[in-house]
Parts: structure tokens; C-alpha cells; sequence
């Protein structure tokens, strides 16, 4: 977790006649390279939380992705309808042409022409409305199949979960070997105290022989 640069500014406490400290008047620091302390474990959990949040994220961001195609696909469909209402309307005032009496050969020409132009404009955009329809609803029978955010959130479930035991095992591992070396420690400390103990003993029985030494001298 980084902490953002921050400028402090920390004015000394001034004497009683104004003077301030030199030393300590102003002081500035920079927290901008700070990091709270965490441990290997936390920053590895917190890892593989933003991990599995990155996931559902992901996948939510490609289905809105996928939810803004299919809307778009929708109006083009209704803007290639529309076209051809139009151009059906078109069509039909040119074919109101052709049985106008005493028509020219080449003016029943032309608007013969005209009418398959139609005819070729319609039908192309009834095939771009099919495509547009066949690829929305295989989008969707793909999503009904494959459920990517029930999926996403699955995985998400087993990377803190995941994180979570290695969270819990990480801890215990901490506590055994804290009490391991604790132990360890308290083992040392008996010793050296088990040491000092024989050093006594030693210079006491050291005494009592000097002391058993110097009655007899006496007694002579």
C-alpha cells in the first residue's frame, strides 16, 4: 500500500523571547516512499484479492462490451427496416410509372431499371438484418452456454479462497515457529542458567574445602 507524497511542515514550539531552535524552527519531510508495514502474507493476500477482483471485472467489462454490440447490431437492424419501408414506398411509386399509359420503350426501361435497383437494395438489407439477427442470437446462446459471470465468480470464489488458506497456513507456520524459537531460546537460557548453577556449586564446594583445610591447620 503506498502512501501519496505528502510535504508536512512542522514548526518548532518558539522560546520565550521569539527565538526558535535553528535545528528544529522547520523541519520537512517526505512520506512519499513510505510503506505501511505488512507482512509477506497480507501482501500476498491482498494480491490475490485484487487478482480475483480483476477477474469479475474483466469479464463484467467484456459483457457490457458484449451488451453494446448487440445493441448496435439492434438499431442497424431498425435503421436497414426503416430503409426499406422507404424504399419499398420509392418502388412502388416508380412501378406506378410503368403502367402509366402511352409510356415510352425507353422511359419502361428506365423505370424497369430502377425497380430492380430497388429490388437489389431491399434484398440487401433484409441479408444484413438476418446477419445482424443470427449473430445476436448466437451471441446470446453462447452466453446461456458458457455463463461467463457466473464462471468469473467462480474463479474469483477460489483465488481468495485459495488466499484465504494460505493466509491461515502462513499464520500457523508464524505461530510455530515463534513458540519453536521460543523455546529454543528458553532451552539456551536454561542452560546457560544450568551453567552458572554447576559455576556455584563448584566455587561453594571450593570454599567448604578451603574451609575444612584451614580448621585442620589449626587443630596442628
Amino acid at each position: 500500500m503506498r502512501i501519496q507524497n505528502i510535504n508536512i511542515s512542522l514548526n518548532a514550539m518558539q522560546t520565550k523571547d521569539g527565538q526558535g531552535d535553528e535545528k528544529t524552527n522547520r523541519k520537512t519531510f517526505f512520506a512519499g516512499d513510505m510503506t505501511v508495514g505488512k507482512s509477506d502474507l497480507e501482501l500476498r493476500r491482498e494480491q490475490a484479492q485484487k487478482q480475483a477482483m480483476k477477474v469479475v471485472s474483466d469479464t463484467f467489462d467484456n459483457e457490457k462490451k458484449l451488451d453494446k454490440d448487440m445493441e448496435d447490431r439492434k438499431l442497424h437492424m431498425e435503421e436497414l427496416a426503416e430503409q426499406n419501408v422507404a424504399l419499398r414506398k420509392e418502388r412502388k411509386m416508380v412501378q406506378d410509372q410503368l403502367s402509366t399509359e402511352g409510356l415510352s420503350e425507353e422511359s419502361a426501361y428506365e423505370f424497369g431499371e430502377a425497380v430492380q435497383e430497388y429490388n437489389r437494395r431491399i434484398a440487401q438489407n433484409e441479408a444484413m438484418i438476418r446477419g445482424e439477427s443470427m449473430t445476436i442470437q448466437a451471441t446470446k446462446l453462447e452466453r446461456l452456454k458458457s455463463n461467463p459471470m457466473g464462471e468469473a465468480t467462480k474463479a474469483a470464489e477460489a483465488i481468495n479462497l485459495a488466499a484465504a488458506e494460505e493466509f491461515a497456513s502462513g499464520l500457523l507456520n508464524e505461530a510455530k515457529e515463534s513458540l519453536e524459537k521460543k523455546m529454543e531460546e528458553n532451552k539456551e537460557q536454561g542452560e546457560k542458567l544450568q551453567e552458572q548453577l554447576e559455576e556455584i556449586r563448584h566455587k561453594m564446594k571450593m570454599l567448604e574445602e578451603d574451609l575444612k583445610g584451614a580448621a585442620m591447620d589449626e587443630q596442628w
